[in-house]
């Protein structure tokens, strides 16, 4: 369980910094699609879906660590390693 909340809070702490900062967080992108439906899993752990959450949240994590690694490696590439 201590897992699930140090991985879940990594998560939090990162997409509140992207969605205030508007990093690769435009309307229909990937990202803003994960943060609804982070949003939504979040506000409905009080009605009980903690348990969904305990067989979806690796999933989730594993796409959340897809995203960063495509917007580092891919997307911030610098013009030069473009033109190889």
């Amino acid at each position: 369980m201590l897992a699930y909340f140090v991985v879940g809070a990594w998560q939090v702490i990162s997409m509140i910094f992207h969605a205030y900062n508007r990093i690769f967080t435009y309307k229909g992108g990937s990202r803003y699609y994960y943060h609804w439906v982070a949003l939504i899993s979040l506000l409905t752990i009080p009605l009980g879906s903690v348990w969904i959450l305990l067989f979806t949240a690796p999933f989730m994590a594993i796409y959340y660590t897809y995203l960063c690694y495509h917007e580092v490696y891919v997307k911030m590439q610098r013009p030069l390693a473009v033109l190889k």
